[in-house]
């Protein structure tokens, strides 16, 4: 059980264990360390199991040998592989763990690939960064015949661009941007390296630099066949104007944004704010944070935490412009419980 995790389910215990033991030592082993108390479990199915302290489970796990904890890891990632994709209890991470700690290191890189992709398509962006380095660390122990693709390791050296990006590194951004280009560029597929220019850009505007930033969007813009992209595209090189105090040129490519946001909530949230930015520097506060409130009521409508954060920014801003400090500082305190928002998105770097 120490060598499954903090927590286990009986399932999967007894199928670990099921070579070493029959159902009656197994009933009476997991009686004897729940009256004991070094595990817990809920007392109407007795289906799943937790210890109670990490140190019990720790010390438990350090008595076994070495090569016997290595047997029991591969026995637990077999038992795992062989549950359906619905359990609960089948997870890539889990997986890569128990692989890796078996001394299975190809099939670790395999999970830990396929942790990374579960992690990309859920949107637990910031959560990829660690898995691909643990991907990479893993990959350095395999022979040469062993190697993933130059694809694969192209396509992991974007994700860990994205994570970084997400988390708003944007100098580090700028060096994984290198390293891709340097090592993979050449291995990427084309929607790919539209990836990779758009956040490069994305890092560039916020280390000032809204000139090269914009080369790199507009190419992103005039060849990428994902409109979300070129939406998002397109309003970052608006930004690049609304920074260069250029209000006619912002417009034209927010207009464009407009043009191919379609039903999507989340993105046309952004646009309103960007629009409210511009109206905010031409003067008219009232206006802008007409629309702020309302990107701020989408946000709460489809749980979009950075939407409320970015707009209660800038609603607390402009009321601070307009020497309502009170609220200006009623709105600032709220921003605290959420998300911290993307400074490149709020009102105040104008």
């Amino acid at each position: 059980a120490s060598v499954i995790g903090p927590r286990f389910g009986r399932p999967l215990l007894e199928a670990v264990t099921k070579e070493e033991m029959d159902h009656g030592a197994f009933d009476r082993g997991l009686s004897q360390l729940l009256a004991q108390g070094f595990i817990g479990t809920e007392e109407e199915t007795r289906r799943d199991y937790w210890f109670h302290d990490e140190v019990t489970r720790s010390v438990a796990y350090g008595t076994i040998p070495e090569a016997d904890r290595q047997a029991v890891h591969r026995r637990i990632a077999t038992a795992i592989e062989r549950l359906d994709a619905s359990d609960p209890a089948f997870c890539a991470t889990t997986l890569a763990l128990h692989r890796e700690r078996a001394d299975q290191t190809a099939e670790a890189l395999h999970w830990y690939e396929m942790a990374i992709r579960d992690a990309m398509n859920a949107g637990l962006h910031r959560e990829v960064g660690p898995l691909v380095s643990r991907w990479e660390q893993i990959r350095g122990k395999l022979s040469a015949d062993d190697q993933p693709t130059d694809g694969v390791a192209a396509e992991m050296s974007v994700f860990q661009l994205v994570s970084l990006a997400r988390s708003g590194a944007a100098a580090e951004v700028m060096r994984q941007g290198r390293l891709v280009i340097q090592n993979h560029w050449e291995a990427l597929r084309p929607e790919e390296r539209q990836v990779v220019d758009f956040w490069l850009g994305d890092a560039l505007i916020a280390l000032g630099r809204p000139g090269i930033a914009r080369e790199r969007l507009e190419r992103v813009y005039r060849d990428s066949q994902d409109r979300r992209l070129r939406v998002d595209a397109a309003r970052l090189i608006a930004r690049t104007h609304e920074w260069a105090l250029e209000p006619t040129e912002a417009q034209q490519w927010l207009d464009r944004a407009q043009q191919l946001v379609g039903d999507d909530p989340y993105r046309r949230a952004l646009l309103e704010m960007a629009q409210a930015n511009i109206i905010s520097m031409g003067g008219d506060l009232e206006q802008a944070t007409a629309i702020y409130e309302a990107s701020l009521a989408r946000g709460r409508e489809h749980g979009y935490l950075d939407i409320r954060a970015i707009a209660t920014n800038n609603i607390a801003y402009c009321a601070m412009l307009n020497t309502k400090f009170a609220r200006a500082q009623l709105g600032f305190q709220a921003c605290l419980l959420y998300t911290s928002p993307s400074p490149r998105d709020c009102v105040s770097n104008l």
